[in-house]
């Protein structure tokens, strides 16, 4: 009797990293990024995107953001950090997201951190 090996490997669950490029200025797609910039911008257009609202989205995915339009201020700051994480959890390139800065302008909470990403870290501003 022979004696056979099976090797068994399971499949790299992580995100591909290569993506087109979204030109947000002139509203084009402008060749391909990876790495980095294509983490960032996966990591924009789930916290752009309104979460419940796109039949073509999974509910998994965007960011409830906009329901903090209108809110106290002490709420809108409370509940931003946990939505951020949560919309930005399923991406499995992003390990961590640290160092939240909240800033008030007029009537508008800005909100900057930092994804520490498989790729570098990456700053960012909602």
């Amino acid at each position: 009797m022979i004696a056979q090996t099976i090797t068994i490997t399971a499949p790299d669950e992580s995100m591909a990293s290569k993506t087109y490029k979204i030109d947000w200025e002139n509203n084009t797609i402008e060749g391909f990024i990876d790495g980095v910039e294509a983490i960032g911008q996966s990591a924009e257009l789930a916290l752009t995107t309104e979460r419940f609202i796109w039949h073509t989205y999974s509910w998994n995915y965007g960011s409830e953001i906009y329901t903090l339009i209108g809110k106290n201020d002490d709420y809108v700051v409370s509940e931003m950090k946990r939505m951020i994480e949560d919309a930005l959890s399923t991406d499995s390139r992003i390990k961590s997201v640290t160092g939240y800065n909240f800033t008030k302008d007029d009537n508008v909470i800005h909100c900057n951190f930092t994804l520490k990403t498989t790729a570098g870290d990456i700053n960012a501003t909602i």
